[in-house]
């Protein structure tokens, strides 16, 4: 049975948690997380994976949201709410949850960093359930954040780690909650790592995001 998605993206270092990282599951290439937060009964979850891509090409899915269903397990529909800039940008999310459980949506404000010395690249994100009406057929989660982590790393590849945390209000089955913070980051990213590889992505740049040196994007400086 499928599970869905309480969050489409990582989560701040502002959050309070109760414990440490707890490895789940290793495999693939991918490692996801999980670990408590405290007053809450959800978990919050961390995967991670290495991939040959440039920074721009991560960026360029992650903003795409008429493609975002290809990749982000669970994902019903999303929409692109604001022009993209340095600054970041607004999106709207659907998941699509198993009968009789609610679908869920949110929409996400982005915020893009990138640290002048490491050039690793932040992609946070928090709910702000203003930014759309509420839809009758779907709970609106409004308590979510967390961030897309890209850092360079030697020979050219990008240490690529997502994380979130959410309260997917309404009544959910602790079943469903259990098993979605373990298959949701690992077949999120297991399609994002092809996804990136395609034309359309691969040769995607930025002025505002410098490569790092040695990379096929830098042109091998």
């Amino acid at each position: 049975m499928r599970t869905f998605l309480i969050a489409c993206l990582f989560t701040l270092a502002s959050l309070s948690y109760a414990a440490d990282w707890e490895l789940k599951k290793d495999e693939d290439g991918i490692r996801v997380y999980v670990r408590d937060i405290k007053g809450s009964e959800f978990r919050a979850f961390r995967g991670t994976v290495e991939v040959s891509s440039s920074l721009g090409a991560i960026v360029a899915v992650l903003k795409d949201g008429d493609d975002t269903r290809q990749w982000l397990k669970d994902c019903e529909d999303s929409k692109f709410l604001s022009e993209f800039d340095p600054a970041g940008y607004l999106m709207y999310f659907r998941t699509d949850a198993p009968w009789p459980v609610k679908d869920r949506d949110y929409a996400l404000r982005y915020k893009l960093e990138q640290d002048p010395q490491t050039l690793a690249v932040t992609l946070s994100f928090k709910g702000d359930a203003s930014l759309t009406p509420q839809r009758d057929e779907c709970v609106r989660v409004s308590d979510i954040e967390g961030a897309w982590h890209m850092t360079p790393q030697p020979g050219g590849k990008i240490l690529l780690e997502y994380e979130v945390s959410a309260d997917p209000n309404g009544s959910l089955p602790a079943w469903l909650a259990n098993q979605f913070v373990v298959d949701q980051p690992f077949h999120t990213l297991k399609k994002f790592r092809k996804q990136i590889q395609l034309p359309q992505y691969r040769d995607q740049r930025f002025d505002f995001i410098r490569e790092p040196t040695g990379s096929a994007a830098s042109g091998g400086r």
